[in-house]
Parts: structure tokens; sequence; C-alpha cells
């Protein structure tokens, strides 16, 4: 039994299991949502107990079908362009969330804080005048690294940085997209300034 929008008591029933399931009704309409799982087929079961705005029930079980496709490919990161990682990892690595990727292309730029203004006019450029604007700083990596998932499953990436550390604590202008971007996902790249450090730490949730 899930309780469904305005206080309403749906009977009904989702197999497979369909986690942060959500029940929405709009008139003659249910709206059903949650995790669903690529290339999964879901049934759902209306109890004939349903009762309309008259007091009939439905008077027998009703049952839909939903074939759900293969996942779009999606990447995701923290909705900030300035990040610090949690100095409590045992390395400092920088983590984003996809899904259906086999590669992601991650370029990292080793930066000081001299390089801050400059990295808000590359924003402001990339933004609003050239898709082709280059950061400042060194540029430290530029690869097309494989991504260990199976499909339609969402797992984090993350980016390790001790490789390009020159001491405990330093700036990086990361950037992760997908491998062959296009103008039509160009906005799936997560572009970010990364501060490592041992005496500060943001914090956000999702």
């Amino acid at each position: 039994q899930v309780a469904g929008q305005y206080g309403l008591q749906l009977q009904l029933v989702i197999e497979p299991a369909l986690p942060g399931a959500t029940i929405n009704v709009y008139g003659d309409t249910i709206s059903i949502q949650g995790a669903t799982q690529g290339r999964t087929t879901y049934r759902v079961t209306v109890s004939g107990e349903l009762l309309d705005d008259f007091g009939q029930a439905l008077g027998r079980d009703d049952r839909v079908t939903f074939k759900v496709g293969r996942a779009v490919p999606r990447l995701s990161g923290p909705n900030s362009n300035f990040v610090t990682l949690d100095p409590s990892q045992a390395k400092p690595a920088f983590s984003v969330y996809t899904i259906n990727y086999p590669r992601l292309w991650v370029q990292v730029y080793a930066v000081t804080t001299q390089d801050w203004p400059a990295y808000w006019d590359y924003l402001q450029r990339y933004n609003w005048e050239n898709k082709d604007a280059e950061p400042p700083g060194e540029l430290v990596l530029d690869k097309r690294l494989p991504v260990e998932s199976a499909e339609d499953q969402m797992v984090e990436f993350p980016v390790d940085l001790s490789p390009y550390m020159d001491g405990p604590s330093g700036h990086f202008i990361i950037i992760i997209q997908p491998p062959n971007p296009s103008q039509e996902d160009f906005w799936q790249a997560v572009r970010a300034w990364v501060q490592v450090t041992k005496i500060g730490v943001d914090a956000y949730t999702d």
C-alpha cells in the first residue's frame, strides 16, 4: 500500500521493486516515479479494491506492463565551480557520477591561487562566448580514461590527484566530459576549481 498525492491510498504492487517509488494522482491519471533500472520490464498491479470518486470499487485487479529501455548515458558532478576535497580522504580524489559511458575525457590543470581571476574569466568566456576557451594553468593530465561499470549502472568515477601534487596541498582546474562531446551533450561537462587542503572542508548532500 503506497500513499499517493493528497492523502489518497493506492493499492499498488510494483514488480520488480522500484527504489524510491513515489505515486501521484492527477485526475484520472496515476503517475509512478522512481529509480528505474535500464532494460527492465516492470509490472504494476492495481488492486480491484481501489475506489473512485463515487465510492465504486474497480472490481478486479488491473495489471499494466512497462518496458524500460537502455539508460541514456549521463555524467554529473558537484553543482559548484569551487570544490574543497575532504581532508580525511586517503588520497585526494575528485569524483563524478556516470552511467553508460565506457570512457570519460579527463583534463587536469595545475594552478595556483594567482590563477583564480583568470579561472573566472575562462568560465565567462566558455559559457557566453567561446566553447573552445582554454583555462589557465599547466595541463598535467589529458586522457580518455576507462570507466569500470556494468551497463545501466550509475557509478562513482574518482580522479586521483596525488600524482600531480607538489606537497600536501594544491589547486587544480578539472574538466570531465563525455569521451567525444558533441554540441548536444557539451552541457554534461563538469568543470571545477578543486582545492586540496588540510585546513578546510565543504559539505554538500544530494
